[in-house]
């Protein structure tokens, strides 16, 4: 079984530990639950395909609350530092 990550752009050796602290925090958010999704694999004829989970929530709000923290925890650029063309 292989995972591939996508690389957004390679970064310079003096911000890796603050990528390793992102990453890290946002790894912690796995439960065993999600883990074990992970690894689930669904095929539709002789196609993997991705899998869809219900989702727990109260409201939409949750939800977008939820995939915004996933997204945030991702970001290794100062919130004040505008991007690099």
């Amino acid at each position: 079984h292989v995972q591939v990550l996508k690389i957004w752009h390679v970064l310079p050796p003096s911000d890796v530990s603050r990528a390793e602290e992102c990453l890290e925090k946002h790894y912690k958010r796995y439960t065993k639950v999600k883990i074990e999704r992970c690894r689930y694999i669904c095929s539709q004829g002789n196609l993997v395909v991705p899998m869809k989970w219900p989702v727990k929530f109260s409201s939409k709000k949750d939800i977008i609350s939820d995939v915004s923290r996933s997204f945030a925890l991702l970001s290794v650029v100062e919130e004040n530092e505008a991007p690099k063309p």
